[in-house]
């Protein structure tokens, strides 16, 4: 079971342990009609499995059949627009 931590919907899915974190998260944001111009991540415990984590199986990250993971939202970063031309922040 998946829960997205922002609206608490949850969804459950039937996976293989050779599915990859990317193939599970493209069908869990698709599920719960999340917009997929967005950067997000499963929780499986204390383990963020972010991009880096997208080409790994369930296997190899430990993920088993009944775990609970967790949908977070990740911010894309950038730069802010400057809001008065004279300040001259940290950026």
């Amino acid at each position: 079971m998946v829960v997205d931590v922002a609206t608490n919907k949850a969804v459950r899915i039937e996976v293989d342990p050779n599915h990859t974190v990317g193939s599970v998260l493209e069908t869990v944001v698709g599920g719960l009609g999340l917009p997929k111009d967005r950067a997000y991540a499963l929780v499986s415990g204390n383990k963020e499995l972010g991009p880096d984590s997208y080409p790994m199986t369930l296997q190899a990250a430990g993920i088993r059949s009944g775990d609970k993971l967790d949908l977070i939202s990740r911010p894309i970063g950038g730069r802010l627009p400057a809001v008065c031309p004279s300040f001259r922040g940290p950026f």
